[in-house]
């Protein structure tokens, strides 16, 4: 999702984020009009289900990860997904929301994988 799309757009993205990521963990803190393609107009952070905090913004060119940082120390897993996958996408543009969480959670795309199935079903059932 870039910059000409509208904020009613990214509002309904990230609702639809947060059934992939921990519960009451999606705080948007920066909502305006895009006026200059390089500057953030839309800031938000979340911790994804692996236990990794994450802050993302929106801008001209897309999405990326400005930070991230592991929630718990004590949790292996999370330290080495930091490590292994977040840590390395930091700063790297993608094009819609759903592409970055794909990559950067393997756990949403699980979870956003099977609601599609179903969601593809449930349509296809309606042709019967």
């Amino acid at each position: 999702m870039k910059s000409t799309n509208s904020r009613e757009e990214v509002i309904t993205a990230l609702r639809g984020l947060q059934f992939g990521v921990k519960e009451d963990s999606l705080e948007i803190l920066v909502m305006k009009h895009p006026v200059d393609p390089y500057l953030p107009w839309c800031v938000f952070e979340f911790t994804i289900l692996e236990g990794v905090h994450v802050r993302m913004e929106i801008n001209s060119s897309g999405y990326t990860i400005t930070r991230a940082s592991v929630e718990s120390s004590n949790s292996p897993a999370a330290v080495t997904h930091f490590e292994q996958v977040v840590k390395k996408m930091l700063l790297e543009y993608h094009g819609s929301l759903d592409s970055v969480m794909a990559k950067v959670s393997p756990q949403f795309s699980r979870r956003f994988g099977s609601v599609k199935a179903t969601k593809q079903t449930e349509y296809l059932e309606c042709y019967r």
